[in-house]
């Protein structure tokens, strides 16, 4: 008995608790203090700087470590969460500067942004600032998430989603931009032609009601132009989803440059099939966001983007000849004129509630590499990687399971401050995580990992095979709270390149950005207009009521823009959803029930170049441009454009 018990003793003792390949396994990350290598050297070194030597290759990423947390959420039954960390490496200095999307700081928006860094590469972490949060009363209301972040000309530039659609949790999401001279803020937002505290989207959403929107952007800029990622899930006109990743591009020349950026077209189709998701050879965006529209806002919760209940959209199918090793040798640069676009996975991979791609470029082999999850949040999730040669024309390449923890979602890859991957830039990855036990929605943590690079004569599937890591999350003693950034001396002031001023100064900003909600739900006390109700993700929102008559006369309407491009082959069914201003100054934008129970009309004035459905969808007919009037019951009134083009 002795002998049995001391065995036992000397067993526990080298036991090594972590994770397994078993779907049953309820054991906790044990790796998470094990050391990351300071460099990851590429599998195959790359020796020549020529792009024609590699055309003919294919990457093979593998994650070479289980890495280890960036964050781990704490105990209790609340929300805690980081997710879709935008990572920049900055050899020179030597310091990891890591943004996530974290709770809200108030009780109407869902998230903010926050910021760490690290300067031992990812051994430990400084404490967390909070860089960027909605502003009240803006089109930005309800969130700020999703954060990409470039540096460029002395500003770190922040991309991120936003809406201000509370019709449903986290719908019609729209693109918006942020600059700070500090990574850590204050940020001052585009406003359409300056930098102030009164955001427009860079890119909006103009599609049906029921669709998730634009946003998760992800930039890399190549010479002076700026490539510009972001997920586009929408309907088409027979409400058939369509989740894709579109290109815009913009030239960092022009001055003025956030408000010209141009669609280019589908990058990939990521769309829920049962086999291989193609696009149409037309498969441009449906409109032309130049950024002289006058745009609304969107929100991103991300519970929006739930799988369950849409339509599968059926497409045709692709064979293996369709992409050939030689459509691989298409210019760096894309050609606005040359380039269709075609989005085309070219293997019969199936994908089931594909996230949002960020994209880097790396160097050493001459092209875009993007990352994304896979049935993300489940027990099989898996991360995939794609590669182009132009930005427009991604493929997938391999999936990838090994060191993957189950339950993973909204991934990165670290590159530098201008989203390359150098020869020498250290190979990090990051992704959150739900672990391989039920929780609640928004219990995440989030994860940095190791990976090396190779080129194949052939895609490396080896793989897709394997099995992820089966792990429940590891949670931590304290909730890490954002610190708001206080303004100083350096503070940007400038609006724009020239030099001229913001209204307001930074301190102004952080303290509208940062500010509890009570002041703004105390002034709306007395407005009849808005009634509380309680969301999916369980924060008490503001909705806007059908039956709403009190003082209307006195509230107004906006245009979501003015300007509507609709395709006659477009991807994607486009709307005109109005704004309408309380009088409390809160903005809501109009949909579907909304719409209709404040008699809004609408009066095209060439009823041959379009018509306008009962869900506010704009139906082209021929090409051509017509005005159309938006009128509401009470005669407030706005006139937009409609440009029907092939």
């Amino acid at each position: 008995m002795k002998k049995m018990i001391l065995l036992l003793t000397i067993l526990l003792l080298f036991a090594r608790p972590g994770c397994t390949k078993d779907d049953n396994s309820k054991q906790k990350v044990s790796d998470n203090n094990a050391s990351l290598p300071e460099e990851q050297a590429e599998d195959d070194p790359l020796l020549s700087e020529e792009a024609d030597d590699y055309m003919d290759k294919y990457v093979c990423m593998k994650v070479s470590g289980k890495g280890r947390d960036i964050f781990n959420p704490a105990h209790g039954n609340g929300k805690d969460y980081r997710y879709g960390a935008s990572i920049i490496i900055d050899e020179e200095e030597n310091i990891m500067h890591i943004w996530q999307s974290a709770p809200g700081t108030s009780g109407r928006a869902h998230d903010c942004i926050s910021y760490c860094s690290s300067e031992d590469n990812g051994l430990s972490f400084s404490k967390d600032y909070l860089a960027l949060s909605a502003t009240p009363g803006s089109k930005d209301e309800l969130s700020a998430c999703d954060p990409d972040v470039f540096y460029y000309d002395g500003y770190y530039y922040m991309g991120y989603t936003s809406t201000i659609n509370n019709t449903l949790d986290g719908i019609c999401n729209n693109v918006f931009l942020a600059r700070s001279k500090k990574p850590e803020g204050p940020y001052k937002k585009w406003n359409g032609d300056s930098w102030s505290d009164d955001p427009e989207p860079i890119l909006y959403y103009d599609g049906l009601s029921a669709g998730w929107g634009i946003g998760e952007p992800a930039f890399v800029i190549l010479d002076d132009t700026l490539y510009l990622f972001a997920t586009v899930d929408a309907y088409t006109q027979d409400y058939l989803r369509l989740r894709t990743t579109q290109l815009w591009t913009t030239s960092l020349s022009d001055p003025n440059w956030p408000a010209h950026f141009e669609a280019k077209g589908c990058a990939l189709n990521r769309t829920d099939t049962p086999e291989t998701n193609i696009v149409e050879e037309n498969n441009s965006v449906s409109e032309d966001d130049s950024g002289d529209d006058d745009s609304s806002t969107a929100e991103d919760n991300h519970a929006s983007e739930d799988n369950s209940g849409y339509d599968d959209a059926s497409y045709d199918k692709v064979t293996d000849d369709d992409t050939t090793k030689n459509d691989r040798a298409d210019d760096m640069v894309i050609d606005a004129e040359e380039s269709s676009g075609a989005g085309v996975a070219n293997d019969k991979y199936i994908y089931s509630d594909c996230d949002s791609l960020d994209v880097v470029y790396h160097e050493p082999s001459h092209r875009f590499l993007a990352l994304a999850t896979n049935r993300r949040f489940k027990s099989d999730s898996c991360l995939l990687c794609f590669e182009s040669f132009d930005g427009l024309n991604f493929q997938r390449v391999s999936e990838l399971n090994t060191n993957v923890y189950c339950g993973c979602h909204n991934c990165g890859l670290a590159s530098d401050a201008q989203g390359h991957l150098k020869r020498d830039t250290p190979r990090f990855l990051s992704y959150a995580y739900s672990g391989n036990v039920s929780t609640r929605w928004g219990v995440w943590a989030d994860r940095i990992a190791p990976f090396v690079i190779s080129l194949k004569d052939e895609p490396d599937t080896s793989d897709d095979n394997e099995e992820n890591l089966k792990c429940r999350l590891e949670r931590s003693r304290t909730r890490r709270i954002p610190v708001p950034v206080v303004a100083d001396d350096d503070t940007d002031v400038s609006s724009d390149d020239s030099g001229s001023a913001d209204p307001g100064d930074d301190s102004d900003s952080e303290s509208a950005d940062s500010r509890d909600d009570s002041d703004s739900e105390s002034a709306d006390s007395g407005d009849d207009s808005d009634k509380s109700f309680d969301d999916t993700s369980g924060n008490t929102s503001k909705a806007v009521s059908d039956n709403d008559s009190d003082n209307y006369s006195e509230k107004r309407l906006l245009p979501g823009k003015r300007i509507y491009n609709v395709s006659l082959r477009g991807l994607y069914a486009v709307a005109i959803r109005p704004i309408f201003v309380s009088g409390s100054g809160r903005l809501y934008e109009l949909t579907d029930n909304a719409l209709r129970s404040r008699g809004i009309k609408f009066d095209i004035a060439d009823d041959s170049v379009c018509e306008i459905r009962d869900d506010f969808a704009v139906i082209p007919k021929k090409e051509g441009s017509t005005a159309v009037d938006v009128t509401d019951v009470y005669g407030h009134s706005y006139t937009v454009s409609v440009n029907v083009i092939p």
